[in-house]
């Protein structure tokens, strides 16, 4: 059944087994590489307890196959792809993660929010509501720009919480690439010193980026659990 048909702490919940069971896979050498609203589905334990499963592996890869084009879900893809469409980039494991950020985003607001979210502008859209300029406590209340007059969905302000402390890390995330990006442009033009490993934080492992993202959905869980 889909995990959108759950309450918010339920579908947090669901979000974090898929995650962890993703993780897991990862690290066996197994790569999904479309995480999606769609493919976030649940079931009932031996309890009655909704349990999260991600579904749609049959594009999944193996950790040693080589895939020039990029695969996903346009609503759901990191913002590194979408952003150089034609260029290869390496499928990072946080790619993956950035995308389950978006599911979040996605199932927070009422259907409909993303409408104009066109496959040809979508890039626009996501990096416009996760740049510098939306702060996760507007991105986290729903009141923000175009998305203003909609606001995240009755009950699921705990959900929206996670969602903008996330957001935070990808945006420093995308801040460090770009500064690495332009370092590396003025060494190649102009001979300046290019940024070293010293000077910019090595690329985190799959093992940081998880935890990360782990702790954050548990702390919020153990909040709206108590409620």
């Amino acid at each position: 059944m889909p995990a959108t048909d759950l309450i918010a702490p339920d579908f947090l919940r669901a979000v974090l087994q898929s995650v962890q069971c993703h993780y897991r896979a990862w690290t066996a050498g197994i790569h999904h590489k479309d995480v999606a609203l769609g493919n976030l589905m649940y079931s009932a334990g031996m309890n009655g307890e909704p349990l999260g499963i991600l579904v749609d592996w049959d594009i999944a890869r193996r950790k040693d196959t080589t895939q020039i084009n990029r695969s996903g879900t346009i609503p759901f893809v990191a913002l590194d792809f979408l952003r150089s469409p034609d260029k290869h980039i390496e499928h990072l494991y946080r790619h993956d993660l950035e995308a389950m950020f978006w599911v979040l985003v996605r199932a927070c607001y009422p259907k409909g929010t993303f409408r104009n979210w066109a496959s040809h502008n979508c890039y626009v859209e996501m990096l416009a509501f996760s740049d510098s300029d939306t702060s996760k406590v507007t991105i986290s209340t729903g009141k923000w720009g175009p998305l203003r007059r909609h606001g995240i969905k009755d009950d699921w302000k705990g959900v929206g919480v996670v969602m903008g402390d996330l957001n935070v890390y990808w945006y420093d995330r995308r801040l460090k690439a770009r500064s690495m990006e332009r370092a590396a442009y003025r060494a190649r033009h102009w001979g300046e010193h290019a940024a070293s490993a010293g000077d910019v934080d090595d690329e985190e492992s799959p093992q940081q980026v998880w935890q990360s993202f782990c702790e954050q959905l548990q702390s919020t869980l153990a909040i709206l659990y108590e409620r």
